[in-house]
Formats: C-alpha cells, structure tokens, sequence
C-alpha cells in the first residue's frame, strides 16, 4: 500500500491572507469602459425623465370669424402634457395696435407688461390634452370703418403644475400679416 504524503491543506478563500504589499491592480480598459457607459446612460436617463415630468403648454390661433376684424379670431390654450396643470389663467399682453393710416413701429420688441383679461379666463383646471378657448374680441372691439394696420400682442398663460409649489408663466406672441386678399391672420413670433 501507498502512503500518500501528507499536503497541507490550503485555507478558505475568505481566509486566506492577500499580497498588500505591491500596487492595486489597475482596472482593465472593458471595465473603465463599461462604467462609462453605464454612468453616462444613467444620467441621460434621469435626463429625459426630468424633462417628460415638465408642464408643456401651447396657444393657436384660429382663422378670424369677421375676415376685416382679427380680434375675431380665437386663441385655444392646451395642456399638451399628461401633468395635471392647476390655477391656469390667461390673459392678453399688448405689444402695439395700430390703426389705419398710421404705421407701426419697426424693430420694437415689446415687453407685454401691459396686460388684459376677463374673470372666465382665469382659474382653470387642465388635464391631459384639455383645452380652453378665448377670444380677443371679448376685449377689443373692432367697428367699421376702423381698418387694423398692424396688431403685436402675446397670449399670456400662468399655471401651477400639481408638484410645484410656484406658479410658471409662458408667453406666446402672436403678429398679424395681411395676406393678398386683404384679409388678416395671425402668425406665430419669437420673443426675442
């Protein structure tokens, strides 16, 4: 018979005691990669999150109902989001109404500081996709022979999304142009 020769038997892995005394292994350039990536992709994420949960609201312009008066025409405030919006009011900024024969003035960028509203603009609850409409001719009237020249006002609209403690504030600015028929519309403009 054999005798085999006793080996010593080697301790657990959790026992076992680690060189320290040379330098940590450097990680392998997969790893760093990999770490990269995922940290990146991560904070695009929360990212893209963060901007779903923002309120995002939008004002149109309809065609005017009396084609010789654009304060005729009706702007509908949406809530293009799935974010409940409380406390919407809206309200109409004037930039500059000018009347025919007069000009109106070039290159000015209003502030829209002065503002108009009426008490059934005010105080709404939107939800997903709901929509409200105004009319400027609630506060403008327009009677013949009055020709509007040129008209630069903005649709104002103030709301408190349901996770925020403060109100938000947007404004659309909206410029008319007179198409080749005579009749006039609204257009969308920057701020600026």
């Amino acid at each position: 018979m054999v005798l085999k020769k006793n080996a010593p038997k080697k301790a657990p892995y959790w026992r076992r005691k680690t060189d320290t005394t040379g330098l940590e292994a450097k990680p392998n350039l997969r790893t760093v990669l990999w770490r990269t990536t995922s940290a990146i992709i991560f904070l695009l994420g929360t990212v893209v999150t963060l901007l779903t949960l923002l309120p995002r609201i939008s004002a149109t312009p309809s065609n005017p109902a009396l084609f010789s008066n654009p304060f005729s025409a009706s702007f509908t405030i949406t809530n293009d989001n799935f974010i409940k919006l409380h406390e919407v009011s809206v309200s109409m900024g004037v930039g500059q109404i000018v009347m025919e024969p007069r000009e109106p003035r070039k290159g000015l960028v209003p502030d829209f500081s002065s503002r108009l509203t009426r008490s059934n603009w005010n105080r709404h609850t939107l939800r997903m996709d709901e929509k409200f409409t105004i009319s400027t001719a609630d506060l403008i009237m327009m009677l013949p022979p009055d020709q509007l020249a040129f008209a630069d006002i903005a649709i104002v609209v103030s709301y408190q999304p349901w996770w925020l403690p403060f109100r938000r504030e947007k404004i659309f600015r909206f410029v008319t142009y007179r198409q080749t028929l005579g009749h006039i519309y609204w257009y969308s403009e920057p701020l600026e």
